[in-house]
């Protein structure tokens, strides 16, 4: 259970599943905040379900991020980064099919919901929202698209990463063999 807070802030997430696809619980971070009761198992197939996390502390806001992975399959996933901080405004993000390949970062660089106007279609996410409230709590409507992407694993690490890690590499071999000479 929730302990009431001074300022409370909540994130209610609507999911209006229309796949054919069950999406189970596969995982969550939060930096802040905590489930409003249990946590749900999975979003069934053509069904909605209410997902609720609250701010657990004074002051605190809720600030995380929740995946599931299809039932079947295992080969999709429906995951959602959101923030309802207390002195700035929420941020929220979703994507079904594919995961993104740093799903921590887009948390921290999720768009503003103060930006979002009726209701949003990324190109290629398989997932549309619409906010329905701001402020103290944050809710949004999330459907499922019909037919999610499933995951290429040939595409995972995206190339960019790969090219960031062989960067990162080749700077620490560089800085060990200096090391190593001035020794």
């Amino acid at each position: 259970a929730t302990r009431p807070s001074l300022v409370e802030r909540r994130v209610v997430l609507e999911v209006d599943n229309r796949s054919d696809e069950t999406f189970v619980l596969d995982g969550e971070w939060m930096e802040s905040g905590q489930w409003s009761g249990r946590p749900p198992f999975g979003l069934t197939k053509k069904s909605a379900t209410k997902v609720e996390l609250a701010s657990e502390d004074f002051f605190r806001g809720v600030f995380g991020l929740v995946w599931f992975v299809s039932e079947s399959s295992l080969d999709m996933y429906f995951s959602v980064a959101f923030c309802n901080p207390l002195s700035e405004s929420a941020s929220f993000n979703a994507w079904v099919g594919p995961p993104p390949a740093e799903l921590l970062q887009e948390m921290h660089c999720a768009p503003s919901v103060t930006s979002y106007q009726g209701v949003q279609v990324p190109a290629g996410r398989g997932v549309a929202w619409n906010v329905i409230e701001k402020g103290s709590t944050l809710h949004v409507r999330i459907v499922i698209l019909e037919d999610p992407a499933p995951m290429d694993i040939t595409a995972y690490p995206p190339q960019a990463l790969l090219d960031e890690l062989k960067k990162m590499e080749i700077q620490q071999e560089g800085g060990g063999a200096a090391s190593a000479a001035a020794a």
